[in-house]
């Protein structure tokens, strides 16, 4: 399983093939719902083969394409750790699933492109966010979306940090948690001891920095009050969040600080949201917006859009002559296809409950 990042993202729509499956389905996290997990997998994978088998593939060809998800079948202790939301996508020698604390509404699609439009949430708007959870003993990356929270496998800079706590402490700068004040810093110096924490927190940073690498989600801070214009000094992340949470976050549940977070974070989405649509709004009449379906595929294919919003739960089926630069009939997703293309071209992609003009609306860079 990867990560669900933009890079991974990127990846899944470079594939274009006679075949790809698109998988979405809700999943449990626990109880006995868990075991309903595998039996929806498993009905939609039998789905899959009946499609294909219409389309005009072979049995054997069907059974080659569909042997690694036959197989995550298989992996018993796979089904008993998911989270809120199951993505699989399948194609001739291509075979990637994330578990995502967000559920789907249960679908599966074949196309000759992977359909995207339904992790684009995660991603964008009021879509995932990030808390680091900061404190002597222990660091942790927790992955939050407005209903869930998640937390991130940050087993390598553990160890990192761990041995770095332990060189300090042979160096005796006598760093110490006192209560609920959690980490602090005393010593033979203050400057020395300051050092000290600028160090343990510039190690936090520098494991982030791969792991949250080409993100755009926002960061929020957890930690005791000092510790968040020290972490801000060295920080490279630039979506840390000026609003922090403060305290020791040690013993503080996930969904505590989840729900702590949202609050913070909430505003944020909002107003991001609100400024694209101002500026949707100034640019009407003036060749740098449109609504058009016909005009926004055309400007999203050739990479003219910067800013493209699209409605949540709206579909628009065509297809898209790309030699003669036209929408014709067909049964593919256009605003799907569309949100594909503005990511190939490094544009911006919302999915949203109010689009100005529904069901698609663009902001074009010429």
């Amino acid at each position: 399983m990867m990560m669900l990042t933009k890079d991974t993202l990127h990846e899944l729509m470079q594939i274009e093939a006679e075949f790809c499956v698109s998988i979405f389905m809700h999943t449990h996290r626990a109880g006995k719902e868990i075991e309903q997990n595998y039996i929806r997998f498993k009905n939609l994978i039998q789905k899959t083969e009946s499609d294909l088998l219409n389309r005009g593939l072979r049995s054997r060809e069907v059974s080659s394409l569909l042997e690694p998800a036959r197989k995550l079948l298989a992996d018993g202790h796979f089904w008993r750790h998911q989270s809120d939301g199951l993505a699989v996508f399948i194609a001739p020698d291509f075979f990637k699933y994330f578990r995502v604390p967000h559920g789907f509404e249960e679908s599966l699609v074949v196309s000759d492109r992977f359909y995207i439009k339904p992790l684009m949430p995660l991603l964008t708007g009021d879509g995932i966010f990030y808390i680091l959870a900061v404190s002597q003993n222990r660091v942790r990356l927790l992955q939050g979306t407005k209903h869930s929270v998640s937390e991130e496998d940050l087993e390598d800079l553990a160890v990192q940090l761990q041995q770095a706590l332990e060189y300090e402490y042979e160096k005796q700068l006598q760093m110490r948690s006192q209560g609920p004040e959690g980490m602090i810093y005393h010593g033979h110096g203050g400057d020395e001891s300051r050092e000290s924490v600028l160090k343990y927190l510039r190690l936090v940073d520098s494991g982030l920095r791969d792991f949250l690498r080409h993100e755009r989600a926002p960061l929020v801070f957890a930690g005791v009050e000092y510790l968040f214009p020290m972490y801000k000094e060295v920080n490279t992340y630039p979506f840390l969040l000026e609003r922090a949470l403060p305290g020791n976050p040690e013993d503080v549940s996930a969904g505590e600080l989840h729900r702590q977070a949202w609050n913070i974070v909430e505003p944020y989405f909002k107003r991001e949201q609100q400024q694209i649509i101002e500026q949707y709004q100034v640019l009407a009449g003036t060749g740098l917006s449109g609504s058009a379906v016909e005009e926004v595929m055309s400007a999203a294919y050739f990479g003219r859009v910067e800013v493209l919003m699209i409605e949540s739960g709206s579909r628009v089926l065509g297809s898209y002559d790309r030699e003669h630069d036209r929408v014709e009939v067909g049964d593919r997703d256009l605003l799907n296809l569309m949100a594909v293309y503005t990511l190939l071209n490094r544009g911006t992609v919302y999915v949203m409950n109010d689009v100005p003009d529904r069901p698609v609306a663009a902001i074009f860079r010429y």
